[in-house]
């Protein structure tokens, strides 16, 4: 044998151990995917493998923003020396409010002495209600305040606390497109430890009369409009040859919560056709909303004792004269029974009557739900809203569970719960997660809801693993394997 022929037999061997490793590379790669950890979160994601987009610290406090894959979507922490006391949810985006002529961040805004960050959320869109901002304290204690929606900080009483100017959502698309649906502001103050809808704050002077007619003259003109081109119930109200445009109750809504209800319900009047029927109709339709969706009931009490006291006298200081609250009761589910102080109030949603300054035990009752207690205090010229969700006794919905195949390993939030087909009997309201096993079959994971009194069907439809077991590979003998592709 020659030298080239040695050479020439060395290349081949060479080049059959580089196919055998590209082959062995190819084989065994998607079982070292397989069998990787499970996925991350988002969270876990962005902070580990995006980056570092903001960080500023104000004292102990470390403030630290993060973007990342898979969507450019923000997570954001607050370190207090190393520790780790808040860290966010997955958000659209999140930055650092300020407003240079009354604050930045880590000044006190709400007059108690303590540093504060002011952090705003977007969750994507350009509507007011897809804005919030989480409000911290930095004292020696971290303390989420309150998540407002987004607004504007200003010292509207000139107290040196900064008070929150938001909108309140409840009419959006209701007869009128995103852009035509009212918003009425409504006004927040700090009143320690809590923000709460200030009323007295909200409330203005009406306007002068030749303002209000050049406003009814253009409320009109949109309403003549909309019955000359005939626009449907999605863009304005109708009734028979009645068409209003959304203009009207817009500027309702701002007379009533700028502390003035009687004359919305004037000013509707000046605006309805005359001799034409039907304001009671939308009457009864504008009420359902506002009642529903809003928090009006509860400005309701304390507005018209506000119009009561300036009609007598329109210099007078409210704080003075009005030293009384409200509270709003809000309670999931439905139909929930409110005692207030042990007296029967109602079922919830539902506000109280004027109260005198204190706290007051709230009770919320349901059948099959355990009771809830809360104790709200009363502060004067404030509305104190709480919140109660209830605990149920007892599951009453039924959850059917089934998989193709069948007799695959059921988890029920991560708890072994048998071979399909299953049925559970009473199972609480929640979300859940299902987990489907079977060998030779991938991993089946869903997510779903259960409502109250609600049967589920869950149905698992398993898609075969047509991967090659690592154990079957091994058994080949890999010596001989490697003997066949050199040869």
């Amino acid at each position: 044998m020659n030298f080239f022929q040695v050479n020439s037999n060395i290349v081949i061997r060479r080049s059959k151990l580089f196919f055998l490793f590209i082959f062995l590379l190819i084989f065994f790669l998607p079982l070292y995917t397989n069998s990787s950890p499970q996925e991350k979160s988002f969270e876990e994601i962005i902070l580990s493998e995006g980056t570092l987009t903001d960080e500023q610290s104000f004292g102990a406090y470390t403030y630290r923003c993060y973007t990342g894959p898979p969507f450019r979507e923000n997570v954001f922490q607050v370190h207090k020396g190393e520790e780790l006391v808040y860290q966010s949810k997955v958000g659209y985006a999140y930055w650092l409010s300020k407003e240079d002529e009354l604050f930045h961040p880590g000044d006190d805004i709400t007059g108690d002495g303590i540093p504060n960050l002011v952090v705003m959320e977007s969750s994507g869109g350009n509507s007011l209600f897809n804005q919030s901002c989480y409000v911290f304290s930095l004292g020696e204690q971290f303390r989420l305040i309150q998540c407002l929606p987004e607004g504007k900080f200003v010292d509207i009483n000139q107290d040196g606390k900064l008070d929150c100017i938001a909108y309140q959502p409840g009419f959006t698309f209701w007869h009128a497109c995103h852009a035509g649906s009212p918003a009425p502001q409504i006004v927040y103050e700090y009143c320690g430890p809590d923000y709460l809808l200030a009323p007295a704050l909200m409330y203005q002077p009406l306007p002068k009369e030749e303002e209000m007619n050049q406003i009814i003259e253009e409320v009109k003109n949109y309403c003549d409009r909309a019955k000359k081109e005939e626009w449907n119930d999605n863009y304005c109200w109708n009734y028979k040859d009645i068409y209003l445009d959304s203009s009207l109750w817009r500027y309702m809504l701002d007379l009533m919560y700028s502390g003035h209800p009687d004359e919305a319900y004037d000013f509707l009047d000046r605006v309805w056709p005359e001799g034409e029927k039907g304001k009671s109709n939308f009457i009864y339709d504008f009420e359902k909303e506002l009642n529903r969706y809003t928090v009006w009931p509860a400005l309701a009490p304390i507005f018209a004792r506000i119009a009561q006291i300036k009609k007598e006298d329109p210099s007078a200081f409210l704080e003075e004269e009005l030293t009384q609250g409200v509270i709003y009761i809000w309670a999931y589910p439905e139909n929930t029974q409110v005692y207030v102080n042990n007296q029967y109030l109602g079922e919830a949603p539902l506000s109280t009557d004027l109260l005198a300054p204190g706290d007051y035990h709230i009770r919320l009752s349901q059948s099959d739900y355990y009771d809830t207690d809360i104790t709200a205090e009363v502060v004067p010229l404030h509305i104190q809203k709480v919140e109660g969700r209830l605990k149920q006794k007892v599951g009453n919905s039924t959850l059917f569970i089934s998989s193709n195949p069948e007799k695959a390993e059921t988890f029920l939030d991560d708890t072994y719960i048998g071979l399909t087909p299953l049925t559970i009997n009473r199972i609480f309201p929640g979300e859940y997660i299902l987990a489907f096993m079977k060998p030779g079959y991938h991993l089946y994971k869903k997510t779903f809801t259960v409502y109250a009194g609600e049967d589920h069907e869950i149905i698992a439809e398993m898609e075969e693993d047509k991967t090659v077991p690592i154990d079957e590979v091994i058994s080949i003998p890999l010596i001989d394997l490697i003997f066949i592709l050199l040869m």
